[in-house]
């Protein structure tokens, strides 16, 4: 099973959405990461745990340091950022949620070593 670790700013629902028998889904405090850590710091946490950070935060996977960490530990965690728009219905940004993590299901192990994007109509992967 892989560790999702959300960031403070990741609306509950998207919470729910990600959850299934591949992936289990825990907020900052339940990883032992305080609330208001940096960027840096989730990351280097995640790392510890070979988890991957979910977050809403668009300047999180290019500003928080994932490529400051250095290869051997950036392979040891990804970053899959859900950038929707606020336009859109509540119950089709679920739906997208869903989809992403159920097509990951048979390889979660893609999530590691890359920073993923969730958007409105596709997903895609950061060089």
């Amino acid at each position: 099973m892989t560790l999702l670790i959300a960031d403070a700013n990741v609306r509950p629902e998207f919470l729910t959405a990600a959850r299934n028998d591949t992936f289990h889904v825990v907020r900052l405090a339940e990883a032992g990461i305080a609330r208001d850590a940096s960027d840096v710091a989730i990351l280097e946490r995640a790392s510890e745990l070979g988890a991957v950070v979910l977050t809403q935060d668009k300047d999180f996977a290019f500003e928080g340091g994932f490529y400051q960490l250095g290869r051997r530990a950036s392979s040891r965690t990804g970053i899959v950022v859900i950038r929707l728009k606020s336009r859109s219905h509540p119950i089709e940004m679920v739906s997208q949620v869903k989809r992403f993590f159920a097509g990951m299901q048979d390889a979660s192990e893609s999530l590691f070593g890359a920073i993923h994007i969730i958007e409105s109509d596709r997903f895609r992967k950061a060089p």
